[in-house]
């Protein structure tokens, strides 16, 4: 055996193999070597085999050159995959690259080439004559224009690669098929298992076998290898269509009347076919079907094989716990946390943010909060990279600047110091990080060595996003051992007792069968090219020798009605209920009907919440009517300090930037009209002011400056340049309301008043707030002078009214009556009133909404009103508004009183922390 070599067609089976033999062994002896028909293939050839992305690149020049295209490469890329496949497949199969892509004109050709069959010949005629009977259609001529380059394009790029010493596989296989002597390190080469071969392994087996050095082991079983006479008709098993073949070509080491070995299917009589009504109940099954029966208890003898393998995030929660599971499919790189950081921090840097202040400062809070971002430096994220003071971003520049983060990141990775605080145990993390280093690093080294063309910084970005999608965390484990989680390409030579094939859906067996390619389906069939049909055929097979010698089998499919379609079983399901119908039993998963509604529960202010409340000190009304609204939001913002979340893609004004603006704007207009000292405001001043529009336009853009661009230059989008046209005629209609309220004295504009309100315990809270606006004039209502409390709104007034002080504190009017402005609003008047500084005289204080889209300028029209009357604070306002102020402070401290959740639940139709409750 030490002078052998067994060749599978995939690695797995080796493992396997080599456990068997150990086990079988009662000496010592030389193993044999195991390789596959790629590795072997490989060790013959001169050339190397280059990495996907390097080939694409060289592909790319090629096409560029050739052509002339514009076509950017991350463009190109996803199509330079297509081409590259193509290429592969023609030169795997021995095909006349140069007639494959002969052109219309010189159709005549094929008539030469004695090779192509009558069928084949017609089949290229049936193509042909369809572009010649009309080619000036622009999808025709396209077509051609592209159609006739591809046979150079093929020509240069392999001479490209052939000059660098680099190929791909097709490339290699075909000229290793060409090769008259092969250079063998074994005196015995021996082929087990395969389905189908392409035309340059067929070529190198029959070398092999013709000097001796080749045996050949098939794996089949008659149910689908025997022909099938109907209606006088011989017709093949599909999954035969191969092997088959390859049985007449290569005679088989084994006698194939051995029932043991190739008469099992008969024997398989406990099949289960379930239907489920969504993949996660899928999922969900698997913990009870290794259960059953003690499945798990056989270990590698039994397989759940996903025809679906983006069921395995899901699985991987659902194996029970203490099952022992070796997961042979890699987790997708693109749904690790990580590599949602990398890709936020990508777009933070290239599209600009820094540009956008508001919005980058939500990019870097969004990136702050991802588990492994407290292992770099956030420092670095405060200054955008501006290379050589240019607009765009060289790629190499950012991807040095990832380079930086995932070191600092990695740095924190080690697991030889327990004590070390930030140390990172997560073996999947730390995967994921090599992965991604990896992607990079290749990327940097072809950008240095001039191989990758020149792209931008969102072309790298979706460059690497393609990669990212392509690439998956390899699972660590002992292959041979315990229970098998596999995709249905790593089944192939194995068998298994028990079996558990998820999502058998048409779509997935056969998998996703398309012929996506620059080779039409006419001309792939003349060729003997690949084509639906030989894929179809090479699923089947892996589909019923995987359960060809299994005792139990358990297939499940998805039944779920989506976009008005039923979830359709795959054609094999069929098949099967056709030939063993009685051997077959039928179930459905179904999901429990009642609705099950989680209930947000009671937070008891004990431990580390007795610990919080004890450290607050201050409150704005804003908390207050938090809690009124719902004690869970107030002990979400206040007690756990969870920010309420915000959109990081948005580049309009919102509702609450849209008022920051405006209230800004408007401070910075009563500021001028007010002057350094107070200033009565005449209806002069106001006319002035609402005339002379650079004042104006001066006013706004520095309010947009301060509060949307954060103290950067304006630079006005659409949407923006729309909002503060919007903004600009809100402020030209405060003025004009206010004009017929002159004159007024401005004593203050967001001006800060506070109070102290102090607990049954002694305990004492400030409440602060800052006043919109707070002026003094004389009331056409009552012949007084007051100070206004003036509170801005920019919303529309909803026009409603309430009856007491006690509707103030009924958490049921906050939506329905907006009493949350009243509760501020008569609260800040009640701080002036009781305030020396701001209210020497003792005058009456009236609180003030102004809502400036629809106020109408009328005599008194901004008052706030309860039950009709006008609010006044004087020496007549009623305790009841302090004391219910008192109350809500007092129970929020009451250490008996929980935080519970609102009954109201229409308030946590837009609650910012619903997902926490519900």
């Amino acid at each position: 055996m030490g002078r052998t070599a067994i060749i599978f067609p995939n690695k797995r089976a080796s493992i396997f193999f080599n456990a068997a033999l150990a086990k079988d062994a009662d000496k010592p002896f030389w193993s044999p070597a195991y390789t596959t028909i790629s590795e072997f293939f490989r060790e013959q050839s001169s050339l190397q085999v280059a990495d996907n992305i390097k080939l694409i690149c060289e592909l790319y020049k090629v096409y560029v050159q050739l052509t002339g295209s514009q076509e950017t490469f991350e463009h190109f890329y996803g199509w330079g995959q297509l081409l590259l496949a193509d290429f592969d497949d023609i030169d795997k199969n021995m095909a006349d690259a140069r007639m494959v892509f002969s052109n219309v004109e010189g159709f005549h050709e094929y008539d030469e080439i004695d090779y192509l069959s009558q069928d084949q010949l017609e089949l290229l005629r049936k193509f042909f004559a369809n572009f010649s009977e009309d080619q000036n259609t622009l999808l025709k001529r396209k077509f051609l224009d592209l159609w006739q380059r591809l046979y150079d394009i093929y020509r240069d790029f392999n001479k490209s690669l052939s000059r660098q010493g680099l190929a791909y596989e097709g490339q290699v296989f075909r000229q290793v098929a060409s090769k008259e002597n092969l250079h063998l390190r074994y005196d015995n080469y021996i082929f087990v298992g395969f389905n189908m071969m392409q035309k340059t392994e067929i070529r190198v087996a029959k070398q092999l076998q013709e000097m001796g050095k080749a045996k050949f082991y098939w794996d089949f079983d008659r149910y689908y290898t025997k022909v099938r006479n109907i209606n006088g008709v011989d017709i093949e098993h599909e999954a035969a269509h191969y092997v088959n073949q390859l049985r007449k070509l290569f005679p088989n080491e084994l006698e194939e009347n051995r029932n043991e070995i190739f008469n099992n299917f008969e024997k398989l009589t406990n099949i289960n076919i379930i239907s489920a009504p969504t993949e996660d109940i899928q999922a969900r099954y698997v913990s009870t079907w290794l259960k059953e029966n003690e499945r798990w208890k056989d270990g590698t003898q039994t397989a759940v094989v996903l025809a679906d393998e983006n069921l395995l995030p899901t699985i991987t929660y659902c194996v029970p716990e203490g099952v022992k599971a070796n997961i042979t499919m890699g987790y997708p790189l693109a749904l690790s946390p990580l590599t949602s950081m990398i890709m936020q921090l990508i777009s933070l840097q290239v599209s600009k943010r820094y540009r956008h202040p508001y919005s980058r400062k939500i990019f870097v809070d969004k990136i702050l909060r991802q588990p492994y971002a407290r292992f770099f430096d956030s420092e670095m994220l405060k200054q955008p990279i501006k290379p050589n003071g240019t607009e765009d971003i060289e790629p190499l520049t950012l991807i040095n600047y990832l380079f930086e983060i995932i070191k600092q990141i990695g740095a924190h990775c080690r697991t030889d110091d327990d004590n070390e605080p930030y140390i990172v145990q997560d073996g999947f993390f730390r995967e994921s990080l090599f992965r991604i280093y990896t992607q990079l690093s290749r990327l940097r080294d072809l950008i240095e060595a001039g191989d990758l063309p020149m792209i931008s910084g969102n072309g790298l970005q979706a460059l690497l996003r393609q990669l990212i999608n392509e690439d998956s965390v390899p699972f660590h484990g002992e292959p041979a051992e315990g229970v098998q989680l596999m995709g249905v390409l790593e089944t192939r030579n194995l068998d298994f007792k028990h079996v558990l094939l998820l999502s058998c859906n048409e779509g997935n067996l056969p998998k996703g069968i398309s012929d996506t390619s620059f080779i039409p389906y006419s001309i792939r069939k003349a060729f003997s090219l690949t084509t639906v049909d030989n894929k179809v055929s090479i699923y089947s097979y892996y589909f019923h020798s995987l359960l060809q010698r299994a005792e139990d089998v358990t297939l499940v499919y998805d039944n779920a009605t989506t976009d008005g379609k039923t979830g359709e079983m795959s054609r094999f399901l069929l098949q099967l209920l056709t030939d063993k119908g009685a051997a077959i039993k039928k179930y459905s998963l179904q999901t429990p009907l009642e609705i099950i509604k989680l209930k947000p529960q009671a937070i008891r202010k004990d431990g580390l919440v007795r610990k919080a409340l004890d450290s607050i000190d201050s409150f704005a009304p804003t908390a207050l009517n938090n809690y009124l609204r719902c004690q869970l939001r107030f002990y979400y913002r206040y007690i756990l300090h969870i920010k309420e979340p915000d959109n990081p893609e948005e580049e309009t004004v919102d509702n609450i930037q849209f008022g920051l603006i405006f209230h800004k704007a408007a401070q910075l207009i009563y500021e001028y009209l007010a002057g350094n000292d107070q200033h009565v405001v005449t209806d002069q001043d106001i006319t002035r002011l609402r005339n002379d529009k650079n004042k104006m336009n001066s006013f706004l853009d520095e309010a947009f400056k301060i509060e949307y661009f954060k103290d950067a230059k304006p630079s006005y989008n659409g949407l923006q340049v729309i909002n503060r046209k919007v903004i600009m005629k809100l402020l030209q209609k405060m003025l004009d309301i206010d004009k017929a309220n002159t004159p007024f004295t401005i004593l203050g504009t967001e001006k800060k008043i506070f109070s102290n309100v102090t607990t049954g315990k002694g305990k004492e809270i400030a409440i602060y707030g800052y006043i919109d606006r707070l002026d003094s004039i004389n009331d056409k209502g009552s012949g007084r002078q007051v100070i206004r409390v003036v509170d801005y709104k920019t919303g529309r007034n909803k026009k409603s009214s309430i009856k007491s002080i006690a509707e103030i504190f009924d958490p049921k009017n906050i939506l329905s009556k907006h009493t949350d402005y009243y509760l501020q609003t008569i609260l800040y008047a009640k701080m002036v009133w009781g305030n020396l500084n701001l209210n020497k005289e003792k005058l009456p204080v009236k609180p003030i909404l102004f809502y400036v889209q629809n106020a109408k300028g009328v005599e008194n029209d901004l008052d706030l009103l309860i039950d009709k009357t006008p609010v006044v604070v004087d020496d007549h306002f009623t305790d009841e508004f302090a004391e219910g102020i008192h109350k809500v402070v007092e129970d929020i401290f009451d250490e008996s009183l929980p935080f519970s959740p609102t009954q109201d639940t229409k308030q946590c139709t837009n609650c910012p922390f619903y997902e926490y409750c519900y």
